[in-house]
């Protein structure tokens, strides 16, 4: 199961670190893919199938199935749902996971190129929505404990921003902004005669001995939303009905939001020896960008062999430009009236991330226009991501890379899905496999089902629904020496619901 530290990420940057770990990266070169409600609601189990807006992004021959020009549309609903001990949290949103338009072009031909399509399609490559909500009671452990454990070692005058001049501890690359705004918000000092070792407001000195002062209330919460979405220029081509040939040009638009806050209070101050009453923590990061790479695809129908679909796509790997805005918000409370807060600067880095490269192959099985049985496995080594400066330059990301590298996987999807038509009338279902993506993290499954209506010889409508479901290890901050820190097993869902429109004409 996949440990999630999650201030403890916040608490990784530094002015000259970017807002992105290994988990960022991977989610930004992870597909989960969307499409339409046809392709969703069979598992994206597509790569031999072709003939849909949603198979494209999948494989791109997948086009040049379709003997009619096709516009199509759909609308989709995402919801996140996570449950930690008890408590439970949810939000959803509405999004666009496809539209777009395929032109089909009849050559005449009795042989050889049979006809040619060209088109523009958008296709949403993955939802990043999650969120995390706790709350509980403890005198075991405290953030700002682990923080102060953590300083071990620093100078003080290092996070010092009142008396620092034209020294500015937010440029020193050797503390954290989360670690200078607690010290500048006075919930973190030094022991007697240290400069060196620091004492947490939550934390009582007796003797030699340090310990938590009393009861805290310790509220955390964490929502991500935004994704990937491809805009691709395709172009297919049927030659005699047997073999179809398809290439994309692709370029991805990322946007991802998190929005992250963390508070602990005493609920009893007079048991802290400074009177620590709360300290709260915002958090805040926005990653834009764009990406662009190239796609190549097959789909072969052997005439020997009625009825089966071989399927094959490559992907090559995706040159992102991103940009990263964060920042941080720091307050604090005290029983003698005073309080104390402060933002930190606004956090900004451009960088390039490349995303490693795919391989699908397919096969599928029709009976006739009454049933459709087909599986595809997708291939991706994570280990391939890697980043740079906008220059080409990799030195600041050589501890990044090398996580990366030491840490991710050669990994797999198995996709499979089937569809039955009853008249005018499809069922559809299918199911994803992923393996783990990185050494700490765990498999995942998606389940799918969906159905579909022939309105008219040119207008089909079709819903879906897909469930996806993992546990992950979770707690809200990282362990140190003397602390007990609470920890949880976190159930995550996303449930996705499309409703597509396709036209042919």
């Amino acid at each position: 199961m996949k440990r999630i530290y999650t201030i403890l990420m916040s608490l990784t940057i530094t002015f000259a670190a970017f807002a992105q770990s290994v988990d960022d990266a991977l989610l930004i070169s992870s597909n989960n893919y969307e499409g339409t409600a046809r392709t969703m609601g069979m598992g994206n189990a597509v790569t031999a199938v072709g003939g849909d807006m949603g198979a494209i992004g999948i494989n791109p021959a997948s086009s040049a199935i379709m003997r009619s020009s096709q516009m199509s549309f759909t609308l989709g609903k995402v919801k996140a749902k996570s449950k930690i001990a008890g408590v439970k949290e949810s939000f959803s949103n509405v999004t666009v996971p496809n539209f777009g338009y395929i032109g089909a072009f009849d050559t005449n031909n009795k042989r050889g190129l049979f006809n040619f399509n060209f088109g523009i399609v958008f296709n949403r490559r993955s939802s990043f929505n999650e969120v995390y909500s706790l709350g509980v009671d403890t005198d075991q452990s405290s953030y700002l404990s682990s923080m102060a454990a953590n300083l071990a070692g620093v100078n003080y005058a290092d996070l010092d921003n009142e008396n620092s001049g034209s020294y500015n501890p937010f440029y020193n690359n050797n503390v954290t902004w989360p670690e200078v705004l607690a010290w500048n918000t006075y919930v973190l000092s030094t022991t007697p005669d240290s400069e060196t070792d620091f004492l947490a407001s939550t934390e009582n000195l007796n003797g030699m001995s340090i310990e938590i002062g009393g009861p805290l209330a310790q509220d955390y919460y964490r929502k991500r939303d935004g994704g990937v979405t491809d805009m691709t220029i395709n172009f297919g081509g049927n030659i005699n009905d047997e073999f179809f040939f398809g290439v994309n040009m692709n370029v991805a638009s990322v946007e991802l939001n998190v929005t992250e806050s963390y508070a602990e209070s005493a609920m009893n101050s007079n048991q802290f020896q400074d009177g620590f009453c709360r300290y709260a923590q915002q958090y805040s990061q926005e990653t834009s960008g764009a990406g662009i790479n190239g796609q190549f695809g097959l789909i072969y129908l052997p005439k020997e062999m009625d009825g089966l679909r071989l399927g094959a796509s490559y992907t090559t790997k995706t040159v992102y430009t991103l940009t990263d805005y964060w920042r941080y918000f720091a307050q604090s409370e005290f029983n003698n009236g005073h309080s104390y807060e402060l933002d930190s600067p606004a956090g900004y880095y451009d960088y390039v991330m490349y995303a490693p490269a795919r391989f699908n192959i397919g096969a599928a099985y029709t009976m006739g226009s009454t049933a459709l049985f087909s599986i595809d496995y997708e291939q991706v080594n994570y280990r391939d991501i890697y980043f740079t400066e906008t220059d080409g330059n990799s030195f600041s990301f050589e501890d990044l890379n090398s996580k990366i590298s030491n840490q991710c996987n050669n990994s797999y999807i198995i996709r499979y899905g089937a569809e039955w038509w009853l008249g005018d009338f499809a069922i559809r279902a299918g199911s994803n496999i992923y393996s783990s993506s990185a050494q700490w993290a765990s498999k995942k499954r998606t389940k799918s089902f969906g159905f579909g209506w022939k309105l008219s010889d040119s207008l089909t409508f079709d819903f879906a629904f897909q469930r996806c479901s993992m546990d992950s290890d979770f707690q809200m901050y990282s362990d140190y020496d003397g602390g007990n820190v609470p920890k949880y097993v976190a159930t995550n869902k996303l449930n996705k619901a499309l409703f597509s429109l396709t036209c042919k004409f």
